[in-house]
């Protein structure tokens, strides 16, 4: 999967939210991203970050493969720039 790839995919799956309230970014969706991410790298079941954040099993997924492939080609990671 190519970085535009896994930006179609998230930008099919996750709605623009609009500006970030926390870094004045243009799309607060890196928040959400972010957050899927961490609790993924500390081991949370699926079903728990599913309940916790209401979203299905193929956004979490779609988020895995992302920030995968970023940090694997050492590049930005999918919420650190405008898609």
């Amino acid at each position: 999967m190519s970085s535009g790839e896994w930006r179609e995919e998230l930008n099919r799956l996750y709605p623009k939210r609009g500006p970030c309230a926390i870094c004045g970014g243009p799309d607060a969706r890196h928040r959400l991203w972010d957050s899927i991410d961490g609790y993924l790298r500390v081991g949370e079941p699926l079903d728990f970050i599913m309940d916790d954040f209401s979203v299905t099993k193929e956004q979490v997924e779609a988020v895995q493969r992302a920030y995968r492939k970023a940090r694997k080609a050492r590049r930005p990671l999918p919420g650190r720039y405008p898609l």
